[in-house]
């Protein structure tokens, strides 16, 4: 099967899925702006407080929210066997893995720019809409690759809403800790140091796009 064909096969499939029960958004968004408002209330809402936890608080939020997601995209899968017809089906094993983290990419992007304008309303976060735009594209890419490998790691696995978690917050903590510096960058209309957390989650997700396919065709393997 032709390798682009195949994934654009397997992100409509999601898609498609995920439009008709919405499972994925309702439970990360709720998840994700739930967290965002316990962080909130807990904190000293003076413009400074703001600039310095509030995109961490948001950036946390989607994180842990996230979580939840990319178990349930994974765990409907492999409840009904689709991901090992996926597997014995004609195509290369990293086209299968693109075409489910860029259906997960997608699905995160829509919710993201949804939990966007309420976090500029609850914590203040200051925005540029081009950069914050190329920022939470970049930095969600990158949380996809690894949380789309992770939670197939997980899948299998007794525990995985537990153990999902403790596997891929770890590995994502760099591209955590480059988009909450760039959005605070942003704020502050620093765009050297913007130049350099772009810089740093271009290399992260450069990094992740080699050893995630190769990740996931490893453990796949008959």
């Amino acid at each position: 099967m032709n390798y682009f064909k195949v994934i654009i096969a397997i992100v409509w499939k999601d898609l498609l899925i995920e439009s008709r029960s919405k499972e994925l958004i309702v439970s990360i968004f709720s998840f994700s702006i739930l967290v965002m408002f316990i962080f909130s209330f807990g904190i000293d809402p003076t413009p400074n407080m703001l600039l310095t936890v509030g995109p961490a608080i948001l950036w946390i939020s989607i994180i842990i929210g996230s979580t939840t997601g990319l178990t349930q995209s994974i765990s409907s899968e492999t409840g009904a066997n689709h991901l090992d017809l996926l597997l014995i089906a004609p195509a290369s094993r990293d086209s299968i893995f693109f075409g489910k983290m860029l259906a997960n990419l997608l699905i995160m992007l829509i919710i993201e720019f949804i939990l966007l304008p309420v976090a500029i309303v609850i914590l203040d976060i200051k925005f540029d809409l081009l950069y914050t735009t190329l920022v939470t594209i970049l930095a969600t890419f990158g949380i996809s690759l690894v949380g789309t490998l992770f939670a197939i790691i997980s899948a299998n696995s007794r525990y995985k809403e537990l153990m999902l978690p403790l596997i891929f917050i770890p590995i994502i903590i760099p591209t955590l800790l480059s988009v909450i510096g760039a959005f605070k960058s942003i704020a502050l209309a620093n765009y050297g140091n913007l130049e350099i957390s772009i810089s740093f989650l271009l290399i992260t997700d450069a990094i992740f796009v080699v050893i995630c396919p190769l990740g996931f065709t490893q453990i796949t393997q008959d």
